[in-house]
């Protein structure tokens, strides 16, 4: 969970108490994997980048590990720029990735298991591709979100989208739609450029209130979350049908997640743990 906003500290405030709730959602929904916004390099490039440490790093160590404990992995995400468009200093995520192998071998047991430049610009450049390889530094895995505008030119070869997995180890592709059918049909085309060059990619859908509304599935996982939960279910068994280069399902993000579910932020719900699927 993140937020590109500098003053909105709320999603900073990986309490024990919150730690303790969202381990409690991933255990009850079986969720494997989280990916965990953990600062921006414009923001954070003096106080904490440059020096090779991870923004609140404490807090980060604690997060994780407790999330290790039970059993799920993390990745950490982090921003370049403000603007998604935006390559200024790309060099720069070759300190990011410096900073997770310096990270995971200071903190073992809250070692990340990946790292995910998610800045998403429109078009994909020469710039964009080299802050990934440069990421990786050839001792993490580099994942990035996937946008479906990077499937064209299909004429291209190759097409923006495989130039973009040639520089991971794995991509999320954003099927982010209101209509399951639409999701579907998006996420395998995407899968289908993935496997064409031997890449592979997780699929993730949106849940949020805050996108437009053909982008989300709030609307379903919110008013029946019984029939959306089922329609995930669904999804999953049908995209495991492109093999290897279909790698699960991802939900985005933890904020809209919960309030569908729950009815209430995470930061307001009255107990610690949740015990429950959903509640009404």
């Amino acid at each position: 969970p993140g937020n590109k906003n500098k003053d909105d500290v709320d999603w900073w405030a990986w309490t024990p108490r919150n730690i303790q709730l969202l381990v409690s959602v991933c255990k009850i929904h079986g969720f494997s994997h989280v990916m965990v916004f953990t600062g921006s390099v414009y923001w954070d490039w003096k106080s904490s980048w440059s020096q090779h440490k991870v923004p609140f790093e404490d807090m980060f160590i604690t997060l994780f590990g407790e999330l290790r404990r039970a059993g799920i992995t993390v990745t950490a995400t982090f921003y370049l720029n403000d603007e998604p468009n935006d390559m200024t200093n790309y060099q720069r995520a070759a300190d990011v990735g410096a900073t997770f192998v310096r990270f995971n071998s200071a903190n073992p047991q809250s070692a990340v298991s990946g790292v995910d430049g998610d800045q998403e610009p429109e078009k994909v450049s020469a710039e964009y591709l080299e802050m990934n390889r440069l990421l990786a530094g050839g001792k993490l895995q580099v994942g990035a979100s996937l946008k479906p505008a990077w499937l064209k030119p299909a004429s291209k070869t190759p097409t923006p989208l495989q130039a973009v997995l040639g520089s991971l180890t794995s991509g999320m592709i954003m099927a982010y739609r209101s209509d399951a059918r639409e999701v579907r049909s998006l996420a395998d085309e995407m899968l289908a450029q993935a496997a064409s060059i031997g890449a592979s990619a997780s699929v993730a859908v949106e849940t949020s209130w805050r996108p437009p509304p053909e982008e989300t599935l709030w609307a379903l996982a919110r008013s029946d979350p019984s029939s959306f939960i089922k329609m995930l279910v669904d999804l999953d068994e049908h995209l495991a049908k492109a093999g290897k280069a279909y790698q699960g399902l991802v939900l985005h993000d933890y904020e809209g997640y919960f309030k569908a579910m729950y009815g209430v932020l995470a930061t307001d719900y009255p107990a610690a743990e949740v015990t429950e699927l959903f509640s009404r």
